[in-house]
């Protein structure tokens, strides 16, 4: 049975807890996918640019 979609007994508490676990699910998957692997990069591709930037 979909949580979202639940009408049964005890929905009323169930529907905003799923709405909080998919909501955590997304962010959880965007942040791995696309903020995470951006900071990686800037923290590695940047100082040597700056080294060499301060070295010319």
């Amino acid at each position: 049975e979909r949580p979202m979609v639940s009408e049964g007994t005890g929905a009323e508490v169930q529907r905003p807890l799923a709405t909080v676990v998919i909501g955590g699910v997304i962010t959880s998957t965007l942040l791995t996918l696309f903020i995470r692997p951006a900071l990686y990069r800037l923290i590695l591709l940047v100082p040597p640019a700056v080294i060499m930037l301060r070295d010319r």
